[in-house]
């Protein structure tokens, strides 16, 4: 069990949904705010993260972890700004994406969690409305596991 895993399953996670993303750009993907907790993790290429407001983009590269807390719709994609897509629209979009080509392609992680108790409750409190991990040792880990994993 990972550092991660444990925590969310002593803040009482579930619901978890995950997907695993290969997107050639241009690509935006916008994420409802009743969503509690979001994760993203990128596993090569770059993406932008932003809530409200465009211009207070933060850029992500691989081996980064943002967590986001539920609220407000938040957007992830190629470039600030971007137009973004609801998750069913970019998934019809970008479905052949990995198949084209995987140069120039950003590949990302996603997981969608509810929360509950006290712990998970001082969790989501504490993010605000996100934080950002970077991590060496979770860089290199993440990126063994797209080698080995296929695509979906």
């Amino acid at each position: 069990m990972d550092v991660l895993q444990a925590h969310l399953v002593r803040a009482r996670a579930s619901g978890g949904v995950f997907a695993r993303s290969v997107a050639q750009p241009p690509w935006g993907l916008r994420l409802p705010g009743t969503i509690q907790l979001a994760v993203h993790a990128v596993i090569q290429g770059r993406m932008w993260l932003w809530l409200d407001d465009p211009r207070s983009p933060l850029e992500l590269a691989p081996g980064d972890v943002a967590f986001v807390r539920g609220g407000p719709d938040h957007f992830i994609a190629h470039k600030p700004n971007a137009a973004c897509l609801p998750p069913e629209q970019f998934q019809a979009r970008h479905a052949d994406d990995e198949r084209a080509s995987a140069h120039g392609a950003d590949v990302f992680l996603c997981g969608a969690y509810v929360l509950s108790g006290d712990v998970g409750r001082g969790l989501l409190e504490s993010l605000g409305g996100w934080r950002v991990l970077q991590s060496r040792g979770l860089r290199m880990r993440l990126t063994r596991w797209h080698a080995r994993r296929p695509s979906f």
